[in-house]
């Protein structure tokens, strides 16, 4: 599939271009990061909670040497202890001087990234693919702030052109070059690890006509890996007694993305900067895994049981992330571009001429796919689809944010530049019309699949599938044993979960069943329900809450709620349960109208009845059966 489109570009000219395009990049970084800076205070007063302020005062503490090193490091340390404790020592703590500096490793990557894809499909898609990145909202709005993923991008970038002369050369000395700048990516972030048997495999690929050759460049690109890590190994080590790697966090971050309650992703997007969802399960795997002697169990340990008991739960949640990654959604966390305000609706950084990730997610799958459809596939294009999808499964190992996915945007960038030069190449070549139709066909339907794709995939799954996989994957809802309590549940996670009000006048009366796992005939201390209600003004709410199997009659409670999300815990006056318990909940039906109940319409189990309506309408109510040991 080759673009007749363009026109030969002389050496000189691309240069030129290259050039131009990377200072427009540079340009633009600059002055968004000048209209941020006056708008938006993350940019230069960031809140004592995010990682931007936390590096800044790491930072500091390096350079007047207040650092606790017998502590050792717990995030990624390259970007505190050496990337800007440089910059602060030569022109100050000001936001400014790591403002321009990023904004130089921006105009760096477009410059790779042209150079890269032009070495790889011709000077046209490696301009497009550099212009795309000058031009990226994202790459452009993170520049302003103390975040390693300009940082990332950058080493990724790097990485992969090195890779590419490296394996024009065949010299094992590019590979220890290769191998150095993998190692400073992994002490950026850790995920970059996953690089490693990727190229080490390309590596042997490469050189496999000599045996002591490959075995050479396979050593060099190894040292050259861990040489950076070491001085961070060695200090964690004698921190904790116990070889850590760059990183301490590796447990956090796992428990994160990996419990039953995790959601695939940190914030839904349009939701503002803010914390993520720390559901109960991460707080019982951070508490056992931090336990000292035997009776420790580790996090790989726990993830390891979940996949081992509900193997197919796990996997969907994997997919969820996969789909997520995938997706046009930006994850906010620390910052987000709508956070911005302040400045006008047309300042530069939400100019339309920008763009997100619809297209270059979109374009770039397609171009990847393009390339691999081809007669003859080069190992190297082979080789760079690879890495993307190492660092895909590589963020979804743990869970996705934008600033977690946007070092791979650069090259997926470059296929979007190839993308669009198959693409329009073949619209434009009017030669051989019917031998060419199929062709034409194929490249349609891939770019309107890839569309579909990155821009309502991830949502047609959320609301047209996932409910009926997850009865299917885990039939049982989520068990959660704590250390002095067992917590059963049917709905999902509050973060990209299908939470709705549902006013308490329509519900009135609702019966909820249990799936409860015998307790080794142990007898429960106390047995309680938990739910949420949701108020939009102040309220009494009245209501009675007892097993099925109580004839009693009901005992009512009185609460007032306050304007917001409150979670009300009841006791149920019973010393044991059956192996399935239902549990019905009465409501008052002249409640206050502003008072609503909470309904998960992503998960339906159909152990929710609404009244006399039989199976919820709504979902399964969000609602908890709390087990005290």
């Amino acid at each position: 599939m080759r673009s007749n489109l363009f026109k030969r570009l002389s050496r000189r000219n691309f240069y030129r271009i290259l050039a131009a395009v990377s200072i427009l990049g540079l340009f633009l970084r600059l002055e968004a990061a000048r209209e941020l800076s006056r708008d938006y205070a993350a940019v230069t007063n960031p809140s004592a909670y995010t990682d931007m302020y936390t590096y800044q005062e790491f930072a500091k503490s390096i350079i007047d040497g207040s650092f606790d090193f017998e502590q050792g490091f717990y995030y990624q340390p390259f970007y505190y202890t050496v990337f800007l404790p440089v910059i602060y020592r030569i022109a100050g703590t000001g936001h400014w001087p790591v403002i321009i500096v990023q904004s130089l490793l921006g105009a760096a990557t477009i410059w790779l990234i042209g150079l890269t894809f032009a070495m790889l499909f011709g000077k046209p898609t490696g301009l497009i693919g550099a212009l795309l990145v000058a031009l990226n909202r994202y790459l452009i709005f993170y520049t302003s702030f103390t975040l390693f993923a300009i940082l990332q991008s950058f080493w990724i970038s790097l990485l992969v052109y090195l890779a590419l002369v490296a394996s024009r050369s065949n010299k094992p000395i590019h590979w220890g070059l290769v191998g150095v700048v993998n190692g400073f990516a992994v002490v950026t972030r850790g995920n970059a690890l996953l690089f490693v048997p990727l190229i080490l495999i390309f590596v042997l690929m490469r050189m496999r006509g000599s045996v002591r050759r490959s075995i050479c460049a396979a050593l060099l690109f190894g040292v050259g890996v861990v040489v950076p890590q070491v001085p961070y190994a060695l200090v964690n080590y004698k921190a904790h007694g116990k070889w850590f790697g760059a990183s301490s966090a590796a447990s956090a971050v796992l428990s994160l993305g990996n419990t039953p309650e995790s959601p695939p992703g940190g914030r839904e997007a349009e939701t503002g900067a803010g914390p993520m969802e720390y559901p109960l399960s991460y707080h019982e795997w951070i508490r056992m895994d931090s336990i000292d002697g035997d009776a420790r169990v580790s996090v790989p340990q726990q993830i390891t049981r979940w996949i081992r008991d509900e193997p197919l739960a796990w996997l969907e949640l994997k997919f969820r992330m996969f789909l997520l990654f995938w997706n046009k959604t930006e994850i906010p966390n620390n910052v987000a571009l709508p956070d911005t305000g302040g400045g006008s609706q047309l300042s530069l950084i939400r100019v339309p001429f920008l763009v997100d990730f619809l297209v270059i997610g979109s374009l770039g799958i397609a171009g990847m796919i393009y390339s691999i459809s081809r007669r003859k596939v080069k190992l190297f294009n082979t080789f760079t689809i690879s890495m993307i999808m190492a660092y895909c499964a590589a963020t979804i190992i743990f869970y996705v944010l934008a600033r977690f996915r946007l070092p791979m945007v650069p090259l997926l960038c470059g296929y979007s530049g190839y993308g669009l030069t198959v693409f329009l190449g073949g619209i434009a070549n009017r030669k051989n019309l019917v031998a060419d139709s199929h062709r034409r066909l194929f490249s349609l339907l891939v770019m309107v699949f890839s569309f579909v794709f990155v821009g309502w995939g991830y949502e047609v799954y959320r609301y047209q599938w996932e409910a009926t996989i997850i009865r299917y994957v885990r039939p049982h809802g989520i068990r959660i044993a704590l250390e002095d309590r067992t917590v059963y549940k049917d709905h999902g996670p509050q973060t990209f979960g299908g939470w709705v009000p549902v006013s308490i006048v329509d519900t009135a009366k609702i019966t909820k069943t249990f799936k409860v796992k015998p307790e080794n005939g142990n007898r429960p201390r106390s047995i309680a329900l938990r739910f949420p209600v949701f108020a939009r003004a102040a309220g009494t709410l009245k209501y009675s809450v007892e097993l099925e199997s109580d004839k009693h009659q009901p005992n009512w409670e009185t609460v007032t709620v306050q304007p917001g999300l409150h979670w009300i815990e009841t006791q149920l006056s019973v010393v044991s349960l059956e192996l399935e318990s239902v549990v019905v909940a009465f409501f008052n039906e002249n409640a206050y109208s502003d008072v609503h109940l909470l309904f998960d319409t992503q998960r339906d189990y159909r152990r929710t009845k609404v009244a006399a309506k039989g199976t919820s309408e709504f979902g399964e109510w969000v609602s908890e059966l709390v087990i005290y040991r």
